[in-house]
């Protein structure tokens, strides 16, 4: 788990179905990136302003290939950008940019994306961040009701303290009929930390561990889901997914030995009542078996919750609640026990102006560590497009967490204001 807890491991119901909503309604190819975000990144890509989808597209003369390109320029103040309780903070300068090229045949789409940013902090000892990122993904339909996608993507992040190198790749294969959707996939993730590479002087504390190579991990999925009576209000839906984790750089015979195999299943029901309306809600099971010889496993049971709802033209509401296994946040931990609730509100307020916020608490309870925190994240962003090339934006973020066992607890505010340009 990236020391950044603006990432999240594996996603849960909300997830799930945010995917099946997304091709159901007919969503294009390729604006759809399915990775392992949960709902804190997406909050926290917000805070750039990220592409809408009318953004413009440009073909390439003679070719099928055709590219949507942007430049962002941002500058603001960071009251905390590391999230520690020692906090400094510093006004920053952003600048960022990014392509996305597709390219088209007949039952064949390719999408391939680049971005880069790097942040100036004037008042940090490490005061510029950087990150860059790689992704292809694939498209092939099989037949009208078999579809095959592959992906893989490179993410080199030297932005947080904690940093690494990520690779992502999945193998996924729907299949749709008259009355039921099957979906199998299979992932695998890998992150070496590269902390070799110079991190600075800051203190790291309880929230933002330093790491070394025992933290280094690759995780292999392999995950079934069926969603059936699609033509019906009342949708029954299962889906189950097996995981083996291997922490390749640990010693031999760790005091703490994170190699694990884990087991997640959800049931649950989609009631589509009405087409502003829809809500999922499951029962999930989590079990994480390790080779620890002192906490050999782990079971949790909670519920899965998935709202989505359109009570106008110029208004969206998402809700989720969800409950997961992620990767450790602290030195002796083996795993975090991970509880989710919040929302998204996106408010199309009048002619190019468009508000998105979000609120998120975490509940995060170290398994095999005596060590329990409350977080609680929000987000702001406002942004004008007078035209589909130029987009003003404002962006907020308000963080509180509390640690309960050691009285720790730090707060984050970050504002800023810039001008994406897309061409």
């Amino acid at each position: 788990m990236r020391a950044d807890d603006d990432r999240h491991a594996l996603p849960g119901l909300g997830y799930y179905c945010l995917m099946m909503q997304l091709e159901a309604i007919g969503v294009a190819r390729g604006r759809v990136r399915k990775g392992w975000a949960g709902p804190a990144l997406l909050a926290a890509l917000l805070l750039s302003a990220p592409d809408r989808a009318g953004a413009a597209e440009t073909a390439v003369p003679g070719t099928a290939l055709v590219y949507r390109a942007f430049a962002e320029t941002e500058g603001g103040y960071d009251s905390n950008p590391d999230s520690l309780v020692a906090k400094t903070g510093s006004p920053f300068e952003k600048i960022e940019g990014g392509i996305n090229v597709t390219y088209t045949r007949p039952q064949e789409f390719y999408v391939l994306t680049l971005k880069a940013r790097e942040v100036h902090f004037d008042d940090l000892d490490l005061e510029n961040r950087w990150d860059f990122r790689a992704a292809l993904d694939t498209t092939f339909d099989l037949s009208p009701s078999d579809t095959l996608k592959i992906g893989t993507s490179y993410l080199r992040d030297f932005f947080v303290l904690e940093r690494a190198d990520v690779y992502y790749s999945y193998l996924e294969y729907a299949h749709r009929a008259d009355d039921y959707r099957l979906k199998l996939q299979a992932r695998s993730n890998v992150e070496k930390n590269l902390n070799d590479e110079g991190r600075g002087t800051e203190d790291i504390d309880v929230f933002n561990i330093s790491r070394s190579e025992a933290y280094d991990y690759s995780r292999t999925d392999g995950q079934v889901s069926l969603l059936t009576f699609t033509r019906s209000k009342i949708q029954p839906f299962v889906i189950y997914d097996f995981a083996n984790l291997d922490y390749f750089s640990q010693v031999a015979n760790p005091l703490v030995d994170r190699n694990a195999q884990e087991q997640f299943g959800i049931v649950g029901l989609r009631f589509d009542l009405d087409p502003s309306f829809r809500v999922d809600i499951g029962g999930r099971v989590n079990r994480r078996d390790f080779e620890d010889k002192i906490v050999t496993d782990h079971d949790s049971a909670w519920f899965d919750i998935n709202m989505y709802w359109t009570p106008m033209d110029t208004v969206k509401v998402t809700a989720i609640a969800e409950r997961l296994v992620k990767e450790p946040s602290t030195s002796f931990g083996l795993a975090d026990d991970v509880r989710t609730v919040g929302g998204t509100l996106e408010w199309n307020v009048a002619e190019h102006w468009r508000l998105y916020t979000t609120g998120y608490y975490d509940r995060i309870e170290a398994i095999g560590d005596d060590f329990r925190e409350n977080k609680f994240v929000a987000t702001l962003s406002i942004s004008y497009e007078p035209n589909d090339k130029v987009e003003c934006f404002l962006s907020a973020l308000g963080k509180w967490v509390n640690e309960e066992v050691t009285g720790d607890e730090y707060d984050r505010y970050k504002i800023g204001a810039g001008l994406r340009y897309k061409f």
